[in-house]
């Protein structure tokens, strides 16, 4: 399952950061503050179309606050990489595997190869883990798409929102091992935003762990009126030796801006907050997105998604992930200098 911390480099590669010295697509100020495009790297929480379309994000009732369909988002509507190019005002970038869809200007806006579901390490069968991803990026670095010199312009976010735990709790893995585990995940995430780095970004906005306790599919046994701790310990856990890893990091890399956004901490200043009534109960209940061979439902819809913070078992609404980015703020503006 774990996968060796040292990247395959392609030839290519090494010419290209020996003669990058152009400009494809990007074209951005060297004394403009706001970078010219962001690229996205994770999971569903901003995947924004990068499934296949048999995958229930691309099922009703998702994409109904919008884009008004289904869009392969797992929410109701926008996720977190469509709000962090709008704070910078940049459209959303083209999903990784929709580019043939998109006119080629569109590229220069960056592009996203987040995809739901994947991890740090291998998850799911068929679906890439952060080195694939990286590697699709590299990919088309070797193709000039992009040039080292664009990616230093731009913004990257890079999301990790625990499908490699629930993958290690799936095969039945022991508990005791799990501490462990999560610091292999934080040494291979280091590497990865490390060789992110190498290739040329300056400027990094990595997610912490969001609350698992707090996730509709583990409170449904109280009716979603608590979170579990005992998850919550674990989000906490890796988010401690994530910023211990940020921070090393960081040293020897004055040139690089790295931001933390602080989902655990934010979300549960939501939900104390009281504007969501019931925010730890989903919009979207039962099996999302899913019906039975006769075609009937076996979900239901809130009326209102935009009084609700979750949409389903495990994702923001909308409306949730708008609330977040206002906490957001202050840590992404360290990223406009």
């Amino acid at each position: 399952m774990h996968r060796s911390q040292a990247s395959t480099e392609r030839p290519c590669f090494k010419l290209l950061l020996a003669f990058c010295c152009g400009f494809i697509f990007i074209h951005q100020n060297v004394e403009s503050a706001r970078p010219g495009a962001l690229f996205v790297f994770g999971d569903s929480y901003a995947d924004t179309g990068n499934l296949n379309k048999t995958n229930t994000a691309w099922k009703p009732p998702y994409g109904i606050s919008f884009p008004g369909k289904p869009s392969g988002r797992h929410s109701d509507g926008k996720v977190l990489a469509d709000f962090i190019a709008s704070a910078f005002k940049l459209p959303t970038p083209v999903p990784y595997n929709q580019q043939g869809s998109y006119p080629n200007q569109r590229l220069r806006f960056g592009m996203n190869f987040a995809t739901g579901g994947s991890g740090i390490f291998n998850t799911w069968p068929g679906l890439p883990n952060m080195t694939t991803q990286i590697d699709q990026l590299q990919r088309l670095m070797c193709d000039r798409v992009y040039l080292a010199r664009n990616l230093r312009f731009s913004l990257l976010l890079f999301t990790v929102s625990g499908n490699d735990y629930a993958f290690y709790t799936l095969q039945q893995r022991p508990v005791e091992g799990l501490p462990s585990f999560v610091e292999s995940l934080i040494k291979q995430l280091s590497a990865d935003l490390v060789r992110l780095y190498n290739l040329g970004f300056r400027r990094f906005a990595i997610t912490d762990m969001e609350p698992l306790g707090c996730l509709p599919a583990f409170t449904l046994d109280n009716s979603h009126t608590s979170c579990n701790a005992t998850l919550n310990t674990l989000s906490v856990y890796h988010n401690s030796l994530l910023q211990e890893a940020v921070e090393g990091i960081r040293k020897g890399r004055a040139d690089a801006t790295f931001v933390i956004l602080d989902q655990y901490s934010n979300t549960m200043a939501v939900f104390q907050h009281g504007k969501f009534r019931k925010p730890l109960k989903p919009c979207c209940s039962g099996e999302c997105g899913v019906t039975d061979s006769a075609g009937k439902a076996l979900y239901s819809v809130c009326s209102h998604p935009e009084s609700a913070f979750y949409w389903d078992g495990v994702h923001p609404t909308q409306s949730g992930w708008e609330t977040l980015m206002t906490y957001f703020k202050s840590s992404l503006g360290q990223l406009q200098t």
